[in-house]
């Protein structure tokens, strides 16, 4: 009887290292994962590359004018096609958070794929074609969600894996999406140009179906959130209960969040409209010389 005591003793005592014995989980190529911090280090570049490329649809202004020359739009049909960029960007932004918080935001960098790819590319038979203007809503419309979708699993990324510094985790990729216009601008300022200087308009829409489509499936390889499993599996029971996590229902709650949304949306939309329209009137002046 003692010696059945001791054993058990042993067995249970949280201050004796575990026995290996043939209970233990068995290593295996297939559960092997890499180390915490080398997913994390991989998970911030693929957040980082992913936020800056997000953000091609904020040169608009470049093609506003040639839509106007070669498909004859009028101000105001350029206008709708600016719209519909903004309601893809931000209209089905709530369905992009459940699906990041549900699924992970490497699904959501694949999903923005099944966006960019077909968007750009219709964009760029449009374009080519001279077909009517509602194609390219259509076509603008879904590289607006692909620019809220690409952005946020990269925001999300960073947000979940450096907690202790959420601030600083938020600031480097929104940093990065503000940039990624102003690298992709010089780009196709400089080589997306015939020998008269004119933008080679559906060149540059090819460009963007391609590359942002890799860039998507790189995210969906690279995204990974960095949790403890213990903490994944009671996440995960209490999500079961509801649409959203708890963290979103807490945010949901915060009457100062409304507020804030509420000045976010007051002040949102006379830079959003000046950034689509600060080149048509530019492009007037210069062809009245």
């Amino acid at each position: 009887m003692a010696s059945d005591t001791i054993a058990s003793v042993r067995e249970t005592s949280p201050l004796l290292p575990k026995s290996s014995n043939a209970t233990a989980p068995r290593n295996s190529i297939s559960s092997w994962r890499p180390p915490k911090s080398w997913s994390t280090a991989l998970s911030l570049i693929a957040a980082l590359n992913n936020c800056l490329w997000a953000g091609s649809v904020l040169i608009f202004s470049l093609y506003a004018p040639l839509f106007n020359e070669r498909l004859h739009c009028r101000q105001m049909q350029i206008n709708a096609i600016s719209v519909a960029t903004e309601l893809g960007m931000y209209f089905p932004v709530p369905i992009f958070g459940f699906i990041c918080d549900r699924y992970g935001p490497s699904r959501l960098s694949l999903l923005s794929t099944a966006f960019f790819g077909p968007g750009y590319a219709l964009a760029a038979l449009a374009y080519k074609g001279g077909w009517d203007y509602k194609f390219m809503v259509i076509a603008f419309g879904l590289v607006g969600m692909g620019t809220s979708s690409m952005y946020f699993s990269g925001v999300t990324t960073c947000a979940k894996n450096f907690t202790g510094r959420r601030g600083l985790a938020l600031a480097v990729p929104i940093a990065a999406f503000g940039l990624s216009s102003l690298w992709q601008a010089q780009v196709v300022s400089r080589v997306f140009m015939d020998g008269t200087g004119l933008l080679l308009v559906e060149r540059v829409f090819l460009f963007f179906a391609v590359s942002l489509v890799v860039v998507g499936l790189l995210g969906s390889v690279g995204l990974r959130v960095s949790t403890d499993g213990e903490d994944e599996e009671e996440e995960d029971d209490d999500d079961e209960k509801f649409w959203v996590n708890a963290d979103t229902r807490a945010f949901l709650r915060d009457r100062n969040m409304w507020w804030f949304a509420a000045g976010v949306f007051l002040v949102t939309g006379p830079g959003e409209a000046f950034i689509n329209n600060v080149s048509c009137p530019h492009y007037s002046f210069l062809r009245s010389y």
